[in-house]
């Protein structure tokens, strides 16, 4: 039984977390950021690491796509899954994926968000761990959604713009988040004056 109760609060938490990261653009909670240095985008990779290491070898510090951007990436604060950075040029990890072998990296499309959308697939991502260590992935899906009635957590249902597939909250994000060894970019859509419109999940696999 008290399995049961676990997977139930988990389910919960992911549900009520993701409804709120995917219905907050405005810029929240400024004050809770570790301060971590910014580069500017086309900064060389070595000069980069250099610029976010912090010696903890479990935390990624940072994410570079050459030609693109080069950003610091903070995280959320334990059981805060709808924290999402403010900060410019500042990239927020989401927790919960991390239970499934993923790294979520979001960011609010008025802000840092606003580089996901000159990603390209084939593009190559540098996760910069506190140490130094790197970890390399590779773009190779792009998807938007279209939202409907985001703020409700149990009502809340999405269309895939391609292939009209719809889908709950909570299965959005077992289907974008539960495929181990990927990073996956997360940020609203635009359409016309809407920035909450839709949702841009950029996917990139590991690099053996």
């Amino acid at each position: 039984m008290k399995l049961v109760n676990n997977t139930r609060t988990k389910a919960f938490a992911i549900i009520i977390g993701l409804m709120a990261l995917m219905s907050s653009v405005a810029p929240a909670f400024a004050a809770r950021n570790v301060s971590l240095p910014t580069t500017e985008s086309q900064a060389g990779l070595n000069t980069f690491v250099d610029s976010v290491v912090n010696g903890n070898a479990d935390q990624v510090v940072g994410i570079y796509v050459a030609d693109k951007f080069a950003m610091p990436m903070v995280q959320q604060l334990e059981g805060d899954h709808a924290f999402i950075s403010s900060m410019p040029n500042t990239l927020t990890q989401f927790g919960l994926p991390s239970d499934y072998g993923v790294l979520g990296v979001l960011a609010h499309n008025t802000e840092a968000g606003a580089s996901f959308y000159d990603l390209e697939t084939g593009d190559e991502v540098v996760a910069v761990y506190g140490d130094g260590q790197l970890v390399r992935y590779e773009i190779d899906t792009s998807e938007v959604w279209e939202a409907f009635n985001p703020h409700d957590p149990y009502n809340g249902t999405f269309e895939n713009v391609e292939t009209s597939e719809t889908l709950s909250l909570r299965d959005l994000f077992f289907d974008t988040y539960t495929t181990a060894d990927t990073l996956v970019f997360q940020t609203c859509y635009a359409q016309g004056d809407n920035t909450e419109w839709g949702r841009l999940f950029i996917t990139a696999t590991l690099v053996d």
